[in-house]
């Protein structure tokens, strides 16, 4: 008789995980809000509990937050649940108006082969030290009157 463990059954998805986890595939979303989620879900499953699905979604790491309200999709195929976002696509969900700079922009441009491991964000709200997944990031607050720059 095979053994199974925790970590073994928590991967398994109930057929209503299953179909939602495949129509955000099937529709290439890889950062959703939780407002679409459930119109997603009211739309195609008949539930009653929608907040427990996504807290099962997310204990099973099929949708893992990066914002408050907002979720990165963890696709079928990463099967050992290494799959991540590329860093500039997820501050694109946190601000509206920002740039890239410092070394992060030397690179990109191919002024340096160095591969920064923080990322530079320059903006108008923050200014602190953020982890978001696995990725480091940096924000500086610009002065609102210095914003003629985004």
């Amino acid at each position: 008789m095979k053994k199974t463990n925790k970590k073994q059954k928590i991967m398994g998805l109930s057929p209503n995980q299953e179909r939602i986890m495949s129509i955000l595939e099937y529709k290439k979303i890889d950062i959703i809000k939780r407002k679409d989620i459930i119109s997603l879900i009211k739309k195609h499953l008949e539930i009653k509990d929608i907040s427990d699905l996504i807290t099962k979604l997310q204990n099973k790491k099929k949708i893992v937050p990066i914002k408050k309200s907002v979720y990165m999709v963890v696709p079928f195929f990463a099967v050992d649940r290494k799959w991540a976002l590329d860093q500039f696509r997820i501050i694109d969900y946190l601000l509206d108006e920002y740039y890239i700079g410092l070394y992060n922009a030397f690179n990109l441009h191919g002024f340096t082969e160095q591969i920064p491991n923080k990322t530079f964000v320059f903006n108008t709200k923050y200014s602190a030290d953020k982890k978001i997944l696995h990725y480091k990031f940096k924000f500086f607050k610009v002065k609102k009157d210095k914003e003629t720059l985004f």
